[in-house]
This record gives structure tokens, sequence and C-alpha cells, in this order.
């Protein structure tokens, strides 16, 4: 829910900054597939957001759009073209293993004196 937060208190300032008026005036037809665009391109340039960030703003805008062409069919073409965007793809970091004892730790903390914590134990015992 944060991010949605973040992402539209980030926009709106963005529309007040490139639009001459308050952005409690914006028609929902301002914001296009150029501008959102626009301001997908800042984030990564001027505010230095990692592909990653760019991509959960771009899903809470998404959101936005899918919730507004349902609400508003008249605005169809504008929030299909705003879906199309796509996101970037980004390099995703080795997998980080644990190492013996935290795996001896992770396997040792449920409670093998119930079903339940020894089913807990022998499925983590097949994962590690």
């Amino acid at each position: 829910m944060g991010s949605y937060h973040d992402t539209f208190r980030l926009l709106l300032a963005f529309v007040a900054k490139h639009v001459v008026r308050a952005s409690s005036s914006l028609q929902i037809e301002e914001l296009d597939v150029s501008f959102i665009e626009k301001f997908l391109r800042h984030l990564e340039q001027d505010r230095g957001n990692s592909v990653r960030t760019r991509n959960t703003r771009l899903a809470a805008v998404h959101a936005f759009f899918e919730f507004v062409s349902i609400r508003e069919p008249a605005l169809g073409l504008q929030c299909q073209r705003i879906l199309a965007i796509p996101s970037k793809c980004c390099e995703h970091g080795p997998v980080e293993f644990l190492t013996e004892d935290e795996a001896a730790a992770l396997v040792a903390a449920p409670d093998a004196r119930t079903l339940i914590g020894d089913r807990d134990r022998t499925l983590l015992l097949v994962a590690v």
C-alpha cells in the first residue's frame, strides 16, 4: 500500500512541476501515455531510482488505470495505451544460500514434540 501512496505522491508532484496549474484541477485525459513515460524517465534519470523501483511505480500506475478502464469506458483507449507500457528487465543478483549453522538453526526451530512441528521440521529438512 505504501508504494501506491508514494507513486501518486511523486506523480502529483511531477504534474505540479510540469503542468502550469494545480494538480487538483488535472483532468485524467491529461495523464496520457507520453506523460506517464516522461514521469517514468524522471524517476530513473532525475531521481536516480533503480529499474526495480521504476517497475514498482509502473505497477501502481497500471493498477490505477485498470480501475479507470472499468469505471470510465470512454477512456478505454487511453488506459490500454498506458497499460501497454512494459516493465524494464533488470538484473537479478545471485541467490544467497544459508550457511550450515543457519540451516541447522532453521531446522531446529519447529517444536518436534508436536505433530505440526514434526511436519514442519521434516519439510524444512527436505527443503534444506
